[in-house]
């Protein structure tokens, strides 16, 4: 962003360096995730009439749609879940505060027509992530009962029961949201400690619903991780750190088959 006027997005190629900017008519963009085919981009943000809600935006045109707005009156709150690995579907969550539940919504980027894939208990703040089939999602889960303990959970659009795939204790911390690999089969977590001033390495580990979570690569950052993706060739890691400005880390190639 630029003061208090319209956001920009910038688009780095990973080949030559070569960096162009893509202008937006948001005026506040907190979160931004590419689509597969990478034309276009699912991001969290606020237009020029301060609505907030969940934007497409064209990387080619800088032309821009809105998905879902947040809604006060109910009151409701919309955030980014992910893309479909055909990039035509791009998901979404909605969060009502007074059911406490959350919903997750898959929104066709060519009809711009909704439907719902399943819905879940939510206390405040499910943050989570869409598999790449649109079958299942990733939720990280802080217990209100037990606040030492972090949970990572599945659930499929069956609505079946959530799944714990990994547990995690103080001072372990998971850091953002989960990623999903391409294949769908894993997901991929940050951990970083409670106590940020410890300097301890941020460990990445995988998780598989038939394996034991494992650490896969370690990262001597300086701050806390967010914004944790997976490369679509299925080998790198990409993620935001640094405590006085956001660095953009890449980490690969990796082997992320989980052992059994």
């Amino acid at each position: 962003g630029r003061g208090r006027g319209a956001h920009v997005l910038s688009v780095r190629s990973v080949l030559s360096g070569e960096m162009r900017e893509v202008g937006t008519p948001l005026t506040e963009i907190t979160a931004l995730q590419a689509s597969p085919a990478g034309t276009r981009v699912l991001v969290n943000g606020r237009d020029d009439r301060n609505r907030i809600g969940v934007y497409l935006v064209d990387l080619a045109t800088g032309a821009t749609d809105s998905v879902a707005y947040a809604s006060f009156d109910t009151p409701a709150m919309v955030r980014a879940a992910g893309w479909s690995s055909d990039s035509r579907t791009a998901f979404y969550t909605i969060e009502d505060f007074h059911r406490d539940r959350l919903r997750l919504v898959a929104h066709d980027v060519s009809t711009h027509v909704d439907r719902n894939v399943l819905e879940l208990p939510c206390t405040m703040n499910c943050i989570g992530r869409a598999s790449p089939d649109g079958r299942s999602f990733a939720i990280v889960h802080r217990d209100p009962g037990s606040p030492t303990t972090t949970r990572l959970l599945t659930v499929t659009a069956d609505n079946a029961a959530p799944r714990e795939l990994a547990r995690f204790e103080a001072p372990d911390r998971l850091s953002g949201a989960p990623a999903w690999t391409p294949d769908g089969q894993s997901l991929i977590i940050a951990l970083g400690t409670s106590d940020d001033a410890s300097g301890r390495a941020a460990r990445f580990v995988i998780a598989h619903a038939d394996a034991t979570p494992a650490t896969i690569a370690t990262a001597g950052v300086t701050g806390p991780v967010t914004g944790v993706r997976v490369h679509p060739n299925g080998r790198e890691i990409l993620f935001l750190s640094g405590r006085t400005a956001f660095e953009l880390w890449s980490l690969g190639p990796l082997r992320f088959r989980p052992s059994r």
